[in-house]
């Protein structure tokens, strides 16, 4: 006699069931289930904050949200350069999920996953913490906590308008922030681009970091693109050039020392953010 395996058909889905399906996702209570996580890589463990959760940051921990006003822009490479400026103990976080990381290689050690969400890699006296999980961006867990004093450099990886439509902790950090860094690139469509993204946050707080040529080798048709709130960074000052280097076009960001014209470039910006421009 052959075996056989009983199988349950499915519960017929009453209309009144449907009905109330759609009104809560005409209300946004509904989320669709979440793709299973492929073998062998984890998932958010029980306990860890979820992106809701509120932040709290520790006593003298100053933070600086870092993005970028375009794609390919360099954000990443700023918020190192930033970290690693800094005078004292400082930790770049990136909000970038484990396949679009840009720190993966920048470690010259690695620590492991810290129990919060976030994978912890060290280069000299900066810490470098990546998503641990495969969460998309809008299910990352807050910052992991930390001793003060201490720089906490926010890598935020999405555009500023994804990052305010949603209801995390990243949107209500970029909302409060004192002073953001904007990364753009010295093109037409990256002067457009930044001008939107300054029309968006509010130019008088935005200190601009710009990839590409010094301003005395600007293009002309990409002076002549600059926009209203874009003229206004250059004419405070907020404006530092950031000069593109071959190696790390070429590699990325590896543990190799990052190069002297860009740590002078992140040094101004520090300066900026902190109102001493020098």
């Amino acid at each position: 006699m052959t075996a056989t395996t009983a199988t349950t058909a499915p519960r017929p889905v009453s209309v009144d069931e449907l009905r109330r399906a759609w009104r809560a996702v005409q209300a946004g209570q509904f989320r669709s289930r979440p793709t299973p996580h492929p073998a062998g890589h984890p998932s958010r463990r029980s306990g860890e904050p979820a992106a809701g959760a509120e932040w709290t940051l520790a006593s003298e921990e100053r933070v600086l949200p870092v993005l970028g006003s375009a794609g390919w822009c360099g954000a990443t490479t700023v918020a190192l350069a930033l970290a690693t400026a800094a005078d004292g103990r400082a930790r770049v976080v990136e909000c970038a999920p484990v396949t679009a990381t840009g720190l993966a290689a920048a470690s010259t050690a690695e620590l492991g996953a810290d129990g919060h969400g976030w994978t912890r890699g060290s280069r000299d006296a900066v810490w470098l913490d990546r998503v641990h999980t495969h969460d998309l961006p809008d299910d990352l867990p807050v910052p992991s906590p930390v001793e003060g004093p201490i720089l906490t450099v926010i890598d935020l990886t999405q555009p500023a308008e994804q990052v305010l439509a949603g209801d995390t902790w990243r949107r209500r950090l970029l909302e409060d922030a004192a002073t953001v860094v904007v990364a753009g690139r010295v093109s037409v469509p990256g002067v457009r681009r930044l001008e939107s993204c300054l029309d968006l946050l509010g130019a008088d707080r935005v200190v601009v970091a710009l990839l590409g040529a010094p301003r005395r080798r600007w293009p002309r048709d990409v002076t002549h693109s600059l926009g209203r709130l874009t003229r206004s960074c250059v004419d405070a000052g907020r404006l530092v050039d950031i000069g593109e280097d071959r190696a790390l076009a070429v590699h990325g960001l590896t543990p190799a020392p990052l190069p002297a014209p860009l740590i002078a470039a992140a040094t101004r910006l520090l300066h900026l953010t902190e109102g001493t421009p020098r």
